[in-house]
């Protein structure tokens, strides 16, 4: 998973700061696995767009994140370099316009609805539940 960054000097896709989006790159730095990443990033949409920081705490907190680490690379050059590499990431996926969410699995873009992210995610390998139900149904005779 990649923050939508298009220039860590603060053009982001979807605020002028890029402060979200470094919090959020700094969180899944310290995450140790994708499940961590998933949560954090669910709790960070669903907050109440007070200001990165706030939130950033909070969403540790609820996560199980170590806040004083995230923070140490929010407030470092450990950040600038996630927020870089991001970028990087982002513009060589979509280098022209876009929208967001933009879903990728493999290198292809999915589309947006439910049907076609399950079958590109149970086709590339998840093990989701939602993969294990597929397959449960195109086993029906």
């Amino acid at each position: 998973m990649v923050p939508a960054v298009r220039s860590p000097d603060g053009t982001c896709v979807d605020e002028s700061s890029c402060d979200y989006e470094r919090m959020i790159a700094c969180a899944f730095d310290t995450c140790a696995d994708q499940d961590c990443s998933v949560d954090y990033l669910v709790c960070m949409d669903e907050g109440a767009a007070t200001t990165a920081e706030i939130e950033g705490e909070k969403c540790c907190t609820s996560t199980d994140i170590d806040y004083t680490t995230v923070k140490a690379c929010f407030d470092g050059d450990l950040g600038t370099q996630l927020l870089q590499a991001a970028a990087d990431t982002f513009n060589a996926a979509l280098p022209g316009s876009t929208y967001i969410p933009n879903t990728m699995i493999d290198g292809t873009t999915i589309d947006s609805n439910y049907d076609a992210l399950e079958s590109a995610m149970c086709s590339a390998g998840s093990e989701a539940a939602a993969c294990s139900k597929l397959q449960a149904k195109k086993c029906v005779v």
